[in-house]
């Protein structure tokens, strides 16, 4: 399957710096019926969905760079479309990238939440991004090792500013416990964080 000529246009024009027009390329009503047909035919169309999924997930990202609207039409617009893309992907068998692609999107929406101050959802997202990571990961030498540090410190973050100090102290450690077995395995990959 290729990528369809709305998300291919839409693509090439935030590539250039068009934000509106690369917002104006992914037409929500052809999204909506793209998704409802791919939906109905999940089982034999997985990859369609995924195809999909990263029409609504590169709509949300645009819609967020498309200075013709205001913010808080950008903000609820751009929490629509990662809804979109997310309800996709959970309608999909959970394969390997499926998972990582998942995850990439929950952060990206957990980030814009806590942009917009929207701290519980913020917080639901890097949980739910985070409960992934935990699923994939099987040992030390798991190539997620550094996601889940990185996002662990992040929930660390919003649970510091929300008054969470226990939990955010439980993160923190636990962010710096997986850093510190990383920068064991590999220290020049890490040398930043030691100093």
């Amino acid at each position: 399957n290729t990528p369809s000529p709305m998300w291919l246009e839409a693509k090439s024009k935030f590539e250039q710096g068009n934000f509106k027009g690369a917002d104006e390329a992914l037409k929500v009503i052809d999204m909506e019926s793209e998704t409802s047909m791919v939906l109905s035919a999940l089982d034999r169309n997985n990859e369609k969905a995924l195809i999909v999924a990263s029409e609504w997930y590169t709509k949300a990202k645009t819609v967020m760079s498309n200075d013709s609207l205001q913010m808080i039409e950008r903000i609820n617009n751009a929490y629509k479309y990662y809804g979109e893309a997310l309800k996709i992907l959970n309608k999909i068998q959970c394969s390997e990238s499926i998972k990582q692609t998942k995850f990439q999107y929950l952060s990206d929406f957990a980030i814009l939440a806590q942009c917009n101050n929207d701290y519980e959802l913020a917080e639901d997202k890097c949980n739910s991004a985070l409960s992934i990571l935990r699923e994939t990961t099987s040992d030390i030498s798991s190539a997620y090792l550094p996601d889940i540090a990185t996002t662990l410190n992040n929930l660390a973050n919003l649970h510091l500013h929300t008054g969470k100090l226990i939990d955010a102290e439980n993160e923190y450690k636990e962010s710096l416990s997986i850093t510190k077995k990383l920068m064991k395995a590999n220290p020049s990959a890490y040398l930043l964080y030691a100093m």
